[in-house]
């Protein structure tokens, strides 16, 4: 059995970080693919999607999908870019080189460097600005401005670094109007309850947490129960991922 990403081509960068992603998301990335496959959805958006992880390997597991994602930092957008096209994904994975937020126009933006995942708008970043910090002006726009899905189950993930409440005040209508799941990275900074508090205005309930990360759906079948179902076979995935790899590290280290 071959592990995620094992074949998917990522530039010399990508696969360097790919080892600091597997050490703290690797549970929410088999997560998120086993609450797709459950509640089949047709469309997933990837907001804050760095270098692609998510939506590669939501490419890989559900070619029929629509997926989108969304990234400002120009470095690390092209590093997007360029995985997208090394898998041959152009048809199927539609990059947007911008941030999403409640309003239309231009925001700063910190850009910490080597498609770092502390990225974000200036005005609500988690991070301090450090004196290597480049700052930019990055083009912002409301979701709901971009697509147009109405009765559609859409799987959402969101990791903009402190920016999550107005990514989901831009995007009322999309998760007013369709069936979503929603991962997004927003338990370690203090607008978590800000977050809570306007999902459920709007018909979400928080159903799980994996560290800063919480899951909400609008969705009936996401019971307690489904997510119980959900995290045991995530982890039976991640298992097998883990053994998958060691075992292709060791091959490696015993043919050199």
């Amino acid at each position: 059995m071959n592990t995620i990403f094992e074949n998917t081509k990522l530039t010399e960068s990508s696969r360097k970080r790919l080892n600091f992603f597997w050490k703290i998301e690797e549970l929410q990335l088999f997560v998120i693919l086993e609450m797709i496959k459950r509640c089949s959805c047709e469309v997933f958006m990837d907001i804050g999607a760095n270098v692609g992880f998510y939506s590669l390997a939501v490419r890989q597991h559900f070619p029929a999908a629509k997926i989108l994602c969304f990234e400002p930092t120009p470095g690390t957008f092209n590093e997007l870019v360029l995985n997208i096209r090394a898998n041959q994904y152009d048809k199927d994975i539609d990059p947007l080189r911008l941030a999403l937020s409640s309003s239309s126009g231009k925001a700063r933006f910190l850009d910490f460097g080597e498609s770092s995942g502390k990225n974000g708008i200036q005005s609500t970043s988690i991070h301090r600005k450090q004196p290597d910090t480049f700052e930019l002006e990055a083009e912002i726009n409301r979701l709901d401005n971009l697509v147009d899905f109405s009765g559609t189950r859409i799987a959402i993930k969101i990791d903009t670094e402190g920016h999550e409440l107005d990514v989901l005040i831009g995007a009322n209508t999309i998760l007013s109007d369709n069936l979503c799941l929603v991962q997004i990275e927003t338990g370690h900074h203090k607008t978590c309850q800000d977050v809570i508090g306007y999902l459920g205005t709007i018909g979400y309930r928080r159903v799980f947490g994996i560290g800063p990360d919480e899951y909400f759906s609008n969705d009936e079948i996401v019971s307690d129960s489904f997510m119980v179902s959900v995290l045991e076979a995530a982890l039976t995935e991640l298992v097998t991922n883990r053994w998958t790899r060691r075992r292709s590290n060791q091959s490696d280290d015993t043919n050199s």
